[in-house]
């Protein structure tokens, strides 16, 4: 990846070598955020609450 991201004087790009894992990181946050939503319970139901 190093190779990918240098600059023209050979140097590396950091803060574009490290944005491609942080926007895959946030892809799969938001993701499991909406796959993973827990069921919704109806407000009146009985044994809903549990102390």
């Amino acid at each position: 990846l190093g190779d990918v991201f240098r600059t023209a004087d050979g140097a590396v790009d950091f803060s574009r070598l490290f944005l491609a894992p942080a926007v895959l990181a946030l892809a799969a946050a938001i993701l499991m955020a909406v796959a993973f939503r827990p069921k919704e319970r109806s407000v009146g139901a009985k044994g809903s609450r549990k102390n």
